[in-house]
C-alpha cells in the first residue's frame, strides 16, 4: 500500500522545501525528503486519521547522520521545541543510508508520530530521508497508512500540502 496514495500527509516538517516533504511518505525509497542544512533540529511530525496502537517506526536515510528520536503523541505540538521537554520513546540508531532502520516498541496508542534528527556534529550537508513508515498492532498495515492532514492552530507550525498525487492501484 502507497502511502501518499492511501492518503498520507505530512503535518508539520521543520524545513526544507514544503512541496517536496510528500517524497518522505511516498513508498519511493528512489525519492528523497531534503531538511534545510542549516535545521539544527530536523523534526518531521505526521497525523494519524485516528489514534492506532503503533508499535514500529522504521525509517530510511538519504543520508549520513547521528540518530532519530521517535516520539509517539496525542496531540500536535504548538511549537517545535515543545518536543524538547518530552523524553522520547525511543531512538534509531545505526543507521545507514538506502537502508531500513527501525525501532519496535510494545504497542501504544498515538494520534502523532514524530520524528526528530540528532546531529552527532557539522554535517556535510543537509539530513535527507527517503522513507519514513509506522506500523499499527491492530493489523499488519503502516498505521501511515490512516495518515491525514493535520490542521494545527499554532502560527510557529506550517502545515504542508502535498502536490496533486494520481490513485494507483498495486
Amino acid at each position: 500500500m502507497a502511502k501518499v496514495q492511501s492518503g498520507g500527509q505530512v503535518a508539520f516538517v521543520s524545513s526544507g522545501s514544503r512541496p517536496a516533504v510528500f517524497h518522505a511518505i511516498d513508498d519511493d525509497r528512489r525519492t528523497i525528503f531534503r531538511f534545510s542544512a542549516s535545521d539544527t533540529h530536523p523534526t518531521l511530525i505526521v497525523k494519524l486519521n485516528e489514534t492506532q496502537p503503533v508499535y514500529r517506526v522504521s525509517l530510511v536515510p538519504g543520508s549520513e547522520m547521528g540518530q532519530v528520536n521517535v516520539y509517539l503523541l496525542d496531540d500536535l505540538p504548538r511549537k517545535a521545541t515543545d518536543l524538547d521537554a518530552i523524553k522520547p520513546l525511543t531512538s534509531i540508531v545505526n543507521l545507514v543510508v538506502g537502508k531500513e532502520s527501525a525501532a519496535e516498541f510494545a504497542p501504544q496508542n498515538a494520534r502523532y508520530v514524530a520524528l526528530r534528527w540528532i546531529l552527532a556534529g557539522p554535517s556535510a550537508g543537509p539530513v535527507k530521508v527517503a522513507e519514513v513508515s509506522a506500523y499499527a498492532q491492530s493489523d499488519s498495515r503502516r498505521a501511515t497508512d490512516f495518515l491525514a492532514i493535520a490542521n494545527p492552530t499554532a502560527a510557529s507550525f506550517q502545515a504542508v500540502e502535498p502536490p496533486d498525487v494520481a490513485v494507483v492501484s498495486e
